[in-house]
């Protein structure tokens, strides 16, 4: 009885750390982050493994070296549904904080390092080019060409990229009729590199009329092979000299 007892015991042990080495499971949403976003990742463990270790200590590492944690980068643990979940959270992320994490896990069972997916952080830059610095040389009967411009910054080659544009005037879409003004395709521009893409649609004037003046928005949308989206905006107003 005394025997069967111990090895009971034994096997139950051998079941935990077995537990403990194979059934952490990882959760990331995604590879690709846009900076200013939240970024999660987590690690759960069986809650049977976090009892029975009675004591588990955990440390985040960001390409191999401990991660400071600060106002922006918070970790915390919860119970959900009979599983250990360790979180970490950083808020506001920037293009630095882009590679590889992991987290490393001590117990009474032993030590485990989980790895995530690497992380990219994308930066993200929209300007208009082509609108003069002294908005009076804006007259009635000058040719007008506004450059919306959308420039992604990253520390790898993004993954394929698809930008497609729209404009507006004082919220408005732009009417098709009007002859005179023109919008171009967004295209990728030439000799931009695989860090740092950039992209353009430009709005053109030919020539500048009564009734031009106004604010006008790029409203750009963008898509990451990985599925992720965002749009962004840039304003710009022309100031027309209607005399002229």
């Amino acid at each position: 009885m005394e025997v069967s007892l111990k090895i009971r015991s034994v096997l139950r042990s051998i079941w935990y750390i077995l537990c403990f080495y194979l059934a952490a499971s990882t959760h990331q949403e995604r590879a690709v982050w846009l900076e200013g976003e939240t970024l999660t990742l987590a690690v759960t463990l069986s809650e049977q493994v976090s009892v029975y270790s009675r004591r588990i200590q955990w440390e985040w590492l960001k390409d191999g070296v401990p991660l400071n944690i600060s106002d922006n980068v918070m970790q915390r643990v919860e119970n959900q549904d009979d599983a250990f979940v360790i979180e970490l959270e950083m808020v506001g992320v920037v293009e630095s904080d882009s590679g590889s994490y992991q987290c490393r896990i001590y117990s009474t069972l032993g030590e485990k390092t989980v790895t995530f997916e690497p992380i990219m952080i994308v930066g993200i830059d929209v300007s208009s080019i082509g609108h003069p610095t002294n908005s009076s040389a804006l007259a009635i009967g000058m040719n007008l060409d506004l450059t919306c411009q959308v420039t992604f910054r990253s520390r790898r080659p993004l993954p394929p990229v698809s930008v497609w544009s729209t404009w507006t005037k004082e919220g408005f879409p732009l009417v098709s009729s009007q002859a005179h003004i023109a919008v171009s395709a967004t295209e990728r521009v030439n000799g931009s590199s695989l860090l740092s893409p950039t992209y353009h649609t430009t709005l053109s004037f030919a020539p500048l009329m009564q009734g031009d003046g106004g604010r006008y928005l790029c409203s750009a949308s963008c898509s990451l092979a990985d599925g992720t989206e965002v749009e962004v905006n840039h304003s710009r107003t022309l100031l027309v000299d209607s005399e002229s």
